[in-house]
């Protein structure tokens, strides 16, 4: 046999043995592939974040996990409920050298961050918060796993949770002490004897003011009410700007930022729902906020109307409404004077017949009018009266004589039809002539539902800021007494004071802007009393009106 033969043969051979081992056996499979086995670096965060609950933090989130080298991030976007701290924790392996961690809005606005040469950051953000946050951890120095978690906490708990994990932290909402703000109440008090009205406080906090974002506070008004927010800022904020937002976010209205307590009056015929935004251009610091109501407050040209879709009523339908109401307290029918148009930034003057006597002016708006003034003049220019309403208010003029005045009609919020009717008065009283302004006032401080219905005993005094004017009264058992000290022309800020003479005890104490009112009733005891009143400036001629009724009504 031939070498070549030799080999072929050998080959055959070879490849017929691998052909009987192959069938023997079979192919060996591949080995079997990797699997993603339970568990991720959230024990990184567990020991500070069990500790962070135990102060009263909720159950945490583990917003990311996984590893990183310088440079590297990792983090989620979260939900923050509202009125809640956010607690963030980023801890990592012992190779991790450096972390940070931060948390912006959903604008980019930077909300929180701990950026200390530290492997442990921890960072605290508290109200005002955006619904949504982003949180992430940034590997700063070192390498390794890395976990991220966020929990929440009642603003009351954050200063105790922060302290439990060193969480850094910003100005949070607090209580307003007064040593922490002088001159707070100096300030509230002026702002209020600007707008008029009674004030009772419903909230008085300091909260945290920051450019990078608006703090939010939001209030109910009930129907009728006004509500005032008052703020004053520390002197490291400057230039706070305040917005008013409806529950859509609208903005309502803005108060220029250039004021160094910014202030907002919002009235509502309905019931309605608003929220405040405070925002400084510069400076971050807290500032000392005071809301509160009022259900006499008169609404001006610097109040904001709040819209109420059930009032948006035809100018007939509204004229027939406060006919019936006006009749079922005693008043005669009315006599239509004049109709026409009102708009805003525009007044529509119409002129007004005047027979001897006193008279209530009713000027009624209809859809889609919203926020009204009123000014009625004399012949020689002196004003007789003035009042704003949401859709609908009243002025009184009084008048020695026959003749004409002027009534300005101005539209507040939108411009709509109104409509001027005028009802005499019955056996007005004859100073009510002598001191018309005065007159106006007294008589609408007695023309809401539930003030007495009798003609009220008037007389004319002259106030002054050095001199107390003082009466004695005596209140019956079973009657109760309506003070009503209304200043004229050329007086400021009047006070009354009703002590009882027998204890000596304060019964009352009221300041205003022009009218001061206030009801003694007997209370089961023949009660003396003494009325003292003044003024803060100026002369001129004042009305006391007392007006009694049945203690029983």
């Amino acid at each position: 046999m031939t070498g070549a033969g030799r080999f072929g043969a050998t080959l055959a051979v070879v490849v017929g043995f691998a052909t009987v081992a192959g069938c023997g056996r079979g192919v060996r499979p591949p080995p079997a592939p990797p699997r993603i086995a339970p568990g991720t670096p959230e024990f990184l965060v567990e020991g500070d974040a069990t500790r962070a609950r135990a102060a009263g933090a909720s159950a945490r989130t583990v917003v990311a996990s996984g590893s990183g080298a310088p440079g590297d991030n990792l983090g989620a976007r979260v939900e923050v409920p509202a009125g809640s701290c956010l607690l963030v924790l980023a801890r990592g392996s012992s190779t991790i050298d450096d972390l940070d961690v931060f948390v912006y809005g959903d604008d980019g606005t930077s909300l929180g961050s701990d950026e200390t040469p530290d492997p442990r950051a921890s960072v605290i953000v508290c109200p005002p918060l955006p619904k949504r946050a982003y949180v992430f951890a940034r590997v700063a120095a070192g390498h390794g796993l890395i976990a991220v978690s966020a929990q929440t906490v009642r603003a009351e708990d954050a200063d105790r949770v922060a302290a439990v994990v060193a969480a850094r932290g910003e100005a949070r909402e607090g209580s307003v002490a007064p040593a922490t703000w002088p001159g707070l109440e100096e300030g509230l008090a002026a702002h209020r004897k600007q707008v008029g009205g009674t004030w009772h406080d419903i909230r008085r906090v300091a909260v945290p003011l920051d450019p990078r974002a608006a703090t939010r506070l939001s209030a109910t008004i009930e129907p009728g009410q006004c509500l005032d927010l008052y703020a004053e800022a520390a002197t490291e904020v400057a230039f706070t700007e305040l917005s008013v937002l409806d529950p859509d976010g609208r903005i309502l209205a803005q108060v220029p930022a250039d004021l160094r307590s910014p202030a907002e009056v919002v009235c509502a015929p309905g019931h309605a729902e608003v929220t405040f935004a405070l925002r400084p251009h510069g400076g971050r610091g807290l500032a000392a906020v005071v809301l509160s109501t009022s259900t006499d407050a008169k609404p001006s040209a610097g109040f904001l109307f709040l819209h109420d879709s059930n009032a948006d009523r035809p100018l007939g339908e509204v004229q027939a409404t406060e006919d019936a109401e006006l009749r079922a307290r005693g008043l005669p029918a009315p006599r239509t004077v004049v109709s026409g148009v009102a708009r805003v930034a525009g007044r529509a003057s119409v002129s007004l017949g005047l027979e001897p006597g006193c008279a209530r002016v009713d000027v009624l708006g209809g859809a889609p009018l919203r926020g009204i003034s009123v000014h009625a003049w004399s012949e020689g220019g002196a004003l007789l009266d003035r009042s704003d309403g949401a859709r609908t208010t009243a002025i009184f003029v009084c008048t020695e004589k026959k003749t004409a005045a002027r009534l300005d009609v101005e539209a507040l919020a939108h411009g709509g039809p109104f409509v001027v009717e005028l009802r005499p008065l019955p056996n007005p009283s004859p100073f009510f002539q002598q001191a018309p302004l005065a007159a106006a006032r007294v008589l609408r401080s007695l023309s809401v539902p539930g003030a007495p219905a009798a003609s009220p005993t008037v007389e004319v005094v002259a106030p002054s800021p050095t001199a107390l004017i003082r009466r004695e009264l005596a209140v019956g058992k079973g009657e109760c007494a309506s003070l009503v000290f209304a200043l004229g022309s050329g007086l400021e800020g009047p006070e009354l004071r009703v002590i009882d003479s027998t204890s000596g005890d304060e019964l009352a104490l009221e300041r205003r802007d022009d009218t001061t009112s206030t009801t003694v009733c007997g209370a089961g005891i023949d009660r003396a009393i003494r009325v003292e009143m003044r003024a803060d400036a100026g002369a001129g001629a004042a009305l006391f009106a007392v007006a009694r009724r049945s203690a029983s009504r």
